[in-house]
């Protein structure tokens, strides 16, 4: 029989090791600086939970009315929803992975433009949504990792979503970054109201969703359903952790879902206790692990940073080529797991022609 001391013991220094290792990775964030300290937070320290924040915060740009019309006038949502999530995912990729400096970068950032450019969208929505790639994975990562990123590093995640805004032709984007977090509470204060175009992209993308993993698991409606009691359960659990801005961010709850015509949907999760259940130990669940992840898991080493994209062979006029690492995930749209990036956004355009 094991003995429990010796279980302890063994547990301590595991734990003792674990914290070691944390430090001599934060010592060395401490001397990484710009795109390399910013890819560092995304795919090596944070992966998971980056990843989650950015799906989540296209709900936060479903809620504004003129960015949700210009949305479901082209359509890609309703009727290629799969392959428009997919393409978005793997340009933001294709610029974060290797920099708004780098080749591949610079002709993602070359592609989002031709993408955008035959629609009327307003220079602030554009603005709105670059602050959602940049500041909700920090609200993310303040609730429910294992750490909250720090200054320096917010810094250098501000910069790094600058200079792609900068490649993606956005102006007037403020000088710091508490100006720029400033600048987005007070859009969506501003901006957040109900239009039928928001509720009607909000059921296009559940849709979508409804339509991930085995048929057998579970039925379509009970994905959505799952899918809208984690988003009830997980907004206050974030933005109400937020400090210097906590008001607002309460205030922008209730706004975002009453802008996506979700009020009834969250009033019947609050009035059913199997549905709160669920949300709360879904938020529980993920605060244990990440306090589990802080004093048992080590860093991840960085050679497992959580890359998508490798580069092909190929290509048409220096049109980088690219290998999805994971292609099982993006089956559905890319079959053979290889893409070009004048292949992406192509259902906008046949749409347009249409």
């Amino acid at each position: 029989m094991i003995d429990i001391w010796s279980m302890a013991l063994a547990l301590t220094c595991w734990a003792l090791l674990v914290q070691a290792l944390r430090f001599r990775r934060r010592l060395w964030l401490r001397q990484s600086t710009g795109f390399e300290l910013a890819y560092c937070l995304a795919f090596v320290e944070f992966p998971a939970m980056w990843e989650a924040a950015t799906s989540f915060g296209f709900l936060l740009t479903f809620a504004v009315p003129s960015v949700s019309v210009i949305l479901r006038k082209t359509r890609g949502f309703a009727d290629s929803g799969q392959r428009r999530y997919d393409d978005t995912a793997l340009l933001m990729h294709a610029i974060a992975e290797h920099g708004p400096h780098h080749p591949s970068g610079i002709a993602a950032m070359a592609r989002l433009n031709q993408i955008h450019r035959p629609h009327p969208i307003r220079n602030a929505d554009m603005l709105f949504t670059l602050w959602v790639f940049c500041f909700e994975p920090l609200r993310w990562v303040a609730a429910l990792g294992y750490r909250a990123v720090t200054p320096r590093e917010a810094d250098a995640v501000f910069a790094f979503w600058r200079d792609i805004g900068v490649g993606l032709q956005i102006q007037d984007i403020p000088p710091t970054r508490r100006e720029f977090e400033c600048w987005g509470h007070e859009f969506m204060g501003k901006s957040f109201r109900y239009f039928a175009a928001n509720r009607e992209l909000t059921d296009d993308v559940l849709a979508v969703v409804g339509a991930w993993g085995p048929s057998w698991a579970a039925s379509k409606e009970l994905k959505v359903k799952a899918t809208l009691c984690a988003i009830f359960a997980l907004l206050p659990a974030v933005y109400t952790c937020e400090g210097e801005f906590r008001a607002e961010s309460e205030r922008e709850i209730g706004l975002l879902v009453a802008a996506l015509g979700l009020t009834k949907e969250r009033d019947e999760f609050e009035a059913s206790w199997s549905s709160w259940l669920f949300g709360w130990t879904l938020a529980a669940a993920l605060r244990l692990w990440a306090g589990l992840t802080a004093l048992l898991l080590p860093p991840r080493p960085r050679a497992w940073a959580s890359v998508l994209l490798a580069p092909a062979a190929g290509g048409i006029d220096g049109c980088p080529v690219f290998r999805i690492r994971r292609p099982a995930e993006f089956a559905a749209s890319h079959a053979d797991g290889v893409f070009d990036l004048d292949d992406l956004g192509l259902f906008a355009e046949t749409d347009k022609a249409k």
